[in-house]
Parts: structure tokens; sequence; C-alpha cells
């Protein structure tokens, strides 16, 4: 038997904190909707190594290659390094064919971010000519504006900084279209309303760039299934803030079916606890120390899967207590009126998911009509990262596992997305 003090005393305490944690997320969106610091355009030019690892990308590399070879930027400015790793196609004949310069990944790797401290370490061994890196993934096609204006942040003092991260096929299917809408928010109510406050931005896992002083003082050694998320916390604890760049635009293909999107989801999810076992420690650590919120902002997001879980834990009490016919001295009532609370509070979260979706896509200047049965349904994509989080949270099998790309887009297929962002 429980006594009512107890239940009431945990119930209290876990609204707390479930309040705590939603509002904290609910304030600093709002300040998606201020406008961000620009950078003025510089003559000074970079050196730019643009690196893509590329894992089976026959179909698509070349349409980014012919995309970076459009830039608004000098020729002899930047280099293009395609790096072929775990390849069973011509991949590597492609990308050389198309100009770039292709350099076999000899290391035994698992992940993407094992590809890339292989080509930084390379680079800065055999060719460090270099001022910056930036890195894409093989399914991206590039503005022809982003090289310009990362130099343009790189010359006004910036280290580190995410692009604008967009969709090459927002109207493919339901799936592509809610996760067209999940960028959209990251880079309107996360990085964007960040940089209002004067915090660190996120990086993405592609269309960002990192100057080249940065990763030969520190390397890129990442170990988790998520090293962006891994390297926006080492770069906070080594005192660098990423930037955010609007108009460093770049255009990602998104999955197509439930079974990519719960692949792709899955390894964020997981990637996202590993990030929190390896760094919250350190990252509470320097916030008691330092008292900086930019280590409460990456504890929170590096706990999200782990708050998901908890949230729905008295939801599971209050059915396990009338399955089992379980008494709760004189709390059963207490207990019912919380899971009532927490039911309707779930649900008018899915609802606003729904008017969040159709927010940002106006917000962000998108064709609501292209995706509007994503916008609709909305709320499906968000309940299915439920069972994902649970089991990212409670099992560790999860690999890294490539995501097929066949979309062969080129940029003028979506020349009314490059104009509506110039």
């Amino acid at each position: 038997m429980l006594s009512t003090l107890v239940v009431n005393s945990i119930l209290t305490i876990y609204s707390f904190v479930m309040l705590l944690y939603g509002g904290y997320y609910l304030f600093t969106s709002v300040f998606g909707f201020f406008k961000v610091k620009q950078y003025p355009h510089t003559s000074e030019t970079t050196k730019f190594a643009v690196i893509i690892a590329a894992r089976d990308e026959a179909a698509i590399i070349e349409n980014l290659i012919v995309s970076l070879k459009h830039q608004k930027y000098p020729d002899d400015m930047y280099d293009i390094f395609v790096v072929p790793n775990n390849c069973t196609d011509n991949t590597a004949e492609i990308a050389a064919g198309a100009g770039a310069l292709v350099v076999e990944c000899t290391d035994e790797v698992r992940n993407k971010g094992e590809v890339l401290s292989f080509i930084f370490r390379y680079i800065i061994k055999n060719r460090d000519v270099y001022d910056a890196y930036c890195v894409f993934d093989a399914d991206n096609l590039v503005h022809p504006g982003f090289l310009q204006a990362m130099n343009d942040a790189l010359n006004n003092g910036v280290k580190i900084a995410q692009g604008y991260r967009d969709s090459k096929n927002p109207a493919d299917s339901f799936f592509a279209g809610y996760t067209s809408i999940y960028y959209w928010v990251i880079n309107g109510f996360v990085n964007q309303s960040r940089m209002v406050l004067g915090l660190s931005g996120l990086l993405n896992g592609t269309g960002f760039m990192v100057a080249s002083d940065v990763i030969r003082e520190h390397g890129f050694e990442t170990t988790t299934l998520t090293e962006d998320l891994e390297f926006s916390g080492q770069c906070a604890l080594n005192g660098y803030t990423i930037k955010w760049i609007p108009n460093a635009i770049t255009f990602d293909e998104q999955p197509l079916t439930f079974a990519d999107s719960w692949k792709q989801r899955r390894r964020w999810s997981t990637g996202t606890v590993q990030c929190m076992q390896k760094y919250a420690k350190s990252l509470f650590a320097r916030l008691l120390k330092d008292r900086k919120i930019v280590f409460w902002d990456l504890l929170l997001l590096y706990i999200s899967p782990i708050v998901q879980v908890v949230g729905i834990i008295p939801i599971a009490i209050f059915i396990l207590l009338n399955l089992f016919n379980i008494s709760v001295t004189g709390s059963m009532a207490v207990l019912q009126a919380c899971v009532i609370s927490i039911l309707i509070t779930f649900g008018s979260a899915l609802l606003s998911s729904i008017i969040s979706a159709f927010a940002v896509v106006l917000k962000e200047k998108k064709n609501v009509f292209e995706v509007f049965g994503s916008v609709f349904t909305f709320a499906f994509f968000i309940l299915t990262w439920i069972p994902i989080n649970i089991l990212s949270v409670f099992t560790r099998d999860c690999v890294w596992q490539p995501i097929k790309h066949t979309r062969t887009l080129q940029l003028s297929d979506i020349e009314e997305f490059v104009t509506d962002n110039e």
C-alpha cells in the first residue's frame, strides 16, 4: 500500500519537472519569430575544403557535385573531396568524373563521424592549405550562394556555423513532408531562436562549416550515432559558439517510407541517448561552474528521449494498477485525475503539433499545398517517436544503417525554393 502523501508528492514533482521542460522550449521557440543578425559581405575569400562522405551513392552524387561546381564563389578557392566508404557501387568513379577529388577511406568505419575523422586527418597530413571545411551529405543539393555566405561568416569571426537545412523533395510522400517540416522547425524555432537569444545553435549533420584551426586543435573525434549532436556538445565544452547562417542553404533528400523514417529517427534517438551518457556529467559540471545557459540547453536536448519516455509513465502505471487490481490507498482518484490531465495535455499537444506544423510552413514561406497532407497528419509523426524513444532508451542494439537515396533532382528542379530563399 502506498500512502496518499507519497503518491501526491511524486505526482507533484513529476508535473513540475514536465512543466519546466515544456515551458523552456515554448519560451525559446517564441524568439524564432525575431530576425537574426546578417553578416556583411566581405571581399576577402576563404579557401574551403568541401567534404562529402559517400556510401553507395552512385545514383545521386553527381548532382551534388554539379551544384557545388556552380557556386557563386571563385573556383580556385575551394576543392571538393568525396570520401567513399564501404561502397559496393561505382560512387568513386562517378565522383571523379564529375570533377571531385576522391579519397578512398582506408580506415574501418562504422558511421559517418569516423569517416569525417579520417578525411580531416588525411587533409591535415597531406594537403593542409584550407581555412575551413564545409560538410555535406551525398544526397544534398547546395544553393549557389552557400560558400559565399559561409565566407562572410568566417571573415566576421565565426568559427563554426550551421546553414539552413531545406528539403529537395517535401511533396514526395507524407514521410518526406514530415521530415521536411521537422527540419523547418529546427531552422525556425531552434537555431533561429537561439541566435536571437545569444545561445549556440546545433549542427544538423550536413551543410555546416568548421574553421580549420578548430579541427587542428581539437580534431573531429566522435563515437556516437549522431556525430552532429556530439560535436555540438564538444564545441560547447571547448568554448565555441555555433552560429546559424540562414542564407547558406542546403537541400536535403528526405525518407519516403515509414521504414526509412523509423530507421533514421531510431538512429537519432539512440545517438542522443549516447550523447547523454557520454556528456551529461561534464555539461552539468560546467553548468554549475560557469552558469551558462548553453550547457543547460544541451542537457535538455540530450535527455529528450528520456523525458518523453518518463512522460508516459503515469499512464502506464494507471493501466497496470487497473489491470492487476492493485489498490493505492486513498490515491486512486488522484492518480486517475493525473492520467486524465496527462491525456488531455497529450491530446492538446497533438493538436498543437498540427497548428505548429502549419505555422512553421507559413513562417518559412513554403508551399503549404505541397505538404498539406503531412501538416494535418503531423501528429502521427510525433506519436511514432514514442516507441522509437522507448527502444532507444532501453536497448543498445541500434547500428548505423544507410538509407538508400534515389531522388535524382537537380538544383534547377527546385528553382522555386532557391528563389524564395535568396
